[in-house]
């Protein structure tokens, strides 16, 4: 915060002072669950983070080591499972939350006029969305005006 991060990472020791500091911040709040899954540890004070204020966003910190997985939909359903986000802050934190972590929120993260616009047409209802492993209920994708899947 006193360097003027635009966001801070992993955040799974935070105590309730860190918590009012970076609720009254600019600084985004990613948190990694399927990091905390493959470490072993404990997973991120999601709530009390939202419930303060915080802005929130959800990556999976891919990588060789601590996060060999880039499944984002794992990550979802650990953010609503372990970390206890409702659905509506796991889209959130997914959408406007990633596009502020990377300072990016004039231009992506919320359908709004004069946004790039990326999204997904479901095969079921959103309320299953992130609750089932491995069940990813994508039916098209598009980027822009295009579409990809």
């Amino acid at each position: 915060v006193e360097l003027g991060a635009k966001s801070a990472d992993h955040l799974v020791q935070l105590g309730a002072e860190e918590i009012e500091i970076l609720a009254k911040s600019d600084v985004t709040c990613v948190l990694l669950p399927s990091a905390d899954l493959y470490m072993d540890c404990a997973y991120p004070k999601a709530r009390e983070l939202i419930a303060a204020g915080a802005r929130v966003a959800l990556s999976t910190d891919f990588n060789p080591g601590t996060s060999p997985s880039q499944d984002v939909a794992l990550v979802g359903v650990l953010a609503r499972v372990r970390m206890k986000m409702t659905l509506a802050e796991t889209l959130v934190a997914y959408t406007v939350g990633a596009a502020h972590a990377i300072g990016l929120e004039k231009q992506i993260g919320s359908l709004e006029k004069g946004k790039a616009c990326d999204f997904a047409v479901l095969n079921g209802p959103i309320e299953e969305l992130f609750l089932d492993v491995g069940n990813m209920p994508i039916h098209k994708t598009y980027s822009g005006a295009k579409r990809v899947f």
